[in-house]
């Protein structure tokens, strides 16, 4: 099962991580897009977000 209603920040996808399979994140991805003032400041704000959620997903699924 993946969530991804509203999933914005790193937090939050950890925090689903917990009681879903999967994350979605397509509107918090669209949006850094389109706040993005051209092309590279797009795939630099995409490349950074994924990062994070990456390594929060990685903190969150350690065992304790």
């Amino acid at each position: 099962m993946c969530v991804g209603f509203g999933i914005a920040t790193p937090e939050q996808a950890a925090f689903v991580s917990h009681h879903a399979d999967g994350v979605v994140v397509g509107s918090a991805l669209v949006n850094r897009i389109a706040a993005a003032p051209d092309r590279g400041a797009a795939v630099d704000s995409v490349s950074e977000f994924i990062a994070s959620l990456k390594q929060a997903l990685r903190e969150a699924r350690k065992p304790a």
